[in-house]
């Protein structure tokens, strides 16, 4: 998301806040589900700490429920809309 918004001119997304990149995919019509990434870029976030057993195996339910729809939805997104002329 970072380098595609960057190359189509989003400065927003140059700032390399992970938070504020998927805001700005957002709002550049990138993405549909900004809750979805959030929670995504939040999962992330936990797994570098996630010693609790109950805590892994409810970002992998979210993996296997959510997020990869919504990556799969992202590819799908830069395929169609926002490739770029080399």
């Amino acid at each position: 998301m970072k380098y595609t918004l960057s190359q189509h001119g989003f400065s927003e997304a140059q700032t390399g806040s992970p938070r504020k990149v998927v805001k700005c995919a957002y709002a550049a019509g990138m993405i549909n589900d900004e809750e979805g990434w959030l929670d995504a870029l939040e999962s992330r976030s936990l797994m570098s700490h996630a010693y609790d057993d109950s805590v892994a195996l409810s970002i992998i339910s979210k993996t296997r429920e959510k997020y990869i729809l919504i990556f799969q939805e992202l590819e799908r997104e830069l395929r169609e809309n926002w490739s770029l002329e080399e």
